[in-house]
């Protein structure tokens, strides 16, 4: 299935990939925190990242996919292409797209978004079941990914992520620190920096 591509913005920017580097996922920047020396190497070798993949680290990523889909249907999680008609509805929702965010050059496929109110709140699904800060770091790359779509004065307290640890079908809230958000634009930029 093709996954449609949303283009966000609150600056009216279009992101140049040749004159400000390459779009940055969050699998990007969990491999630059995970593996920076790879990462670190690929780039000096002028190659990409994906051909230091180690075997253990694509299982890894596999299974994570395969626990998602199995966790999709247990937690039956409604599936939408409209976002608008999920704001409005609000709740939960699967959200086959593809967000790239001109302002900071981020691309990605969220595992589900919570509409709480008019904020979009984004929700990971992990086959871990212990929370960890690496997840905290994922939720707020995902919150400045959607934050084109969020409101103009989003409240200390609605400033959150969810996620689904092991096979809990009741998330986790996670607030997010100013801290938080600064770190998450941090790791983009060091993790652009690597992938050019």
């Amino acid at each position: 299935m093709q996954i449609p591509d949303f283009h966000l913005t609150k600056t009216d920017r279009v992101w140049n990939q040749h004159t400000q580097g390459p779009w940055v996922s969050k699998t990007d920047v969990v491999e630059f925190e995970l593996c920076g020396h790879r990462c670190f190497l690929a780039h000096q070798l002028g190659k990409r990242y994906e051909e230091f993949r180690t075997t253990s680290a694509l299982q890894s990523l596999l299974s994570g996919q395969t626990h998602e889909l199995s966790m999709d249907s247990e937690i039956r999680i409604p599936v939408t292409h409209d976002v608008e008609t999920a704001r409005t509805t609000g709740g939960l929702y699967k959200l086959p797209i593809r967000f790239y965010n001109h302002d900071y050059g981020m691309v990605g496929v969220l595992d589900g978004v919570w509409f709480n109110g008019n904020v979009l709140c984004p929700v990971e699904i992990k086959a871990h079941s212990r929370f960890r800060a690496l997840d905290r770091m994922e939720l707020a790359f995902y919150w400045r990914l959607l934050e084109p779509l969020q409101p103009i004065d989003v409240p200390k307290e609605d400033r959150k992520g969810y996620v689904f640890l092991g096979q809990s079908e009741e998330p986790r809230e996670v607030l997010f620190r100013r801290r938080d958000l600064r770190e998450s634009e941090r790791k983009v930029r060091w993790s652009r920096l690597f992938e050019q």
